[in-house]
């Protein structure tokens, strides 16, 4: 744990044999310590662990994977992530996905959107935050079809993802996310709509305001904020006066930015 923090390189060839010990505690912190160092050259003998009998040790490796950052290991990930079959107990596929995510390669978008509909609704989820990260237009669809999923946690990472591409094919179904049962996705969909900025979503974040979660109206208003349509100055001047202080202040702060548009 110290040679990792320490952050020095040499360190490398003195951990990388501690990778096979018979400690777990052991191999997870010689896993942390080499992504620490992010020495590209050790992402090969840290792969392995991901099939590691920890579960602990298995989420070090894909973080450490993740932060040394060689995508020569996104085959390998791919080739996980993509086996179809039973559940994912062990996490394996989870991880990778995860991985997969944070080295920020494009070849691994297709089998993330397979992962999207996998069973298992770990693999989902962490399939979805990878893509929201790579941000890859040709994910859109399968996102959008995510909005479905019977897991509120699905659901909230889609309309994240939607949000992060900006990808204007997401209006409509995000609009739809501003009625889900879960307050958390409604949240999501809102600040989604604020990051795509389409006009067309400026009637649904207003009729968001009347949500009994004061988290809505908050996400709403700011989102008018950034889509920055006078229309809704009106609408907005009301929450001056919204019983919840974290929305008036988003409401002045918004209704400052639209009047100086003029």
């Amino acid at each position: 744990q110290s040679l990792g923090e320490l952050g020095d390189p040499g360190a490398a060839t003195s951990l990388v044999p501690l990778l096979a010990d018979g400690s777990a505690r052991v191999r997870l912190k010689a896993a942390t310590a080499l992504g620490s160092l992010r020495d590209r050259g050790t992402a090969t003998a840290v792969l392995p662990l991901l099939r590691d009998s920890d579960r602990n040790v298995r989420r070090s490796a894909a973080l450490a994977l993740a932060r040394i950052g060689n995508p020569s290991v996104a085959p390998r990930l791919m080739e996980i992530v993509g086996k179809t079959g039973p559940a994912d107990p062990e996490g394996l596929r989870f991880y990778a996905a995860f991985a997969l995510g944070a080295l920020g390669d494009r070849r691994a978008v297709p089998v993330l959107i397979g992962g999207l509909t996998d069973r298992d609704p770990e693999v989902r989820v962490a399939a979805a935050t990878a893509l929201s990260q790579l941000r890859d237009p040709s994910a859109v669809p399968g996102l959008i079809a995510g909005l479905k999923d019977q897991s509120d946690l699905m659901r909230w990472t889609c309309a994240q993802a939607l949000g992060n591409i900006r990808d204007r094919r997401a209006v409509l179904a995000l609009i739809r996310g501003l009625k889900d049962p879960n307050e958390d996705v409604r949240e999501q969909s809102a600040k989604a709509l604020g990051k795509i900025r389409d006009p067309a979503a400026v009637d649904a974040l207003m009729a968001s305001f009347a949500d009994s979660d004061e988290a809505i109206p908050k996400a709403a208003v700011l989102a008018l904020g950034r889509i920055g349509d006078r229309r809704a100055l009106p609408a907005v001047r009301k929450l001056l006066t919204h019983k919840d202080a974290s929305v008036r202040e988003a409401a002045a702060e918004v209704v400052r930015a639209l009047d100086g548009q003029r």
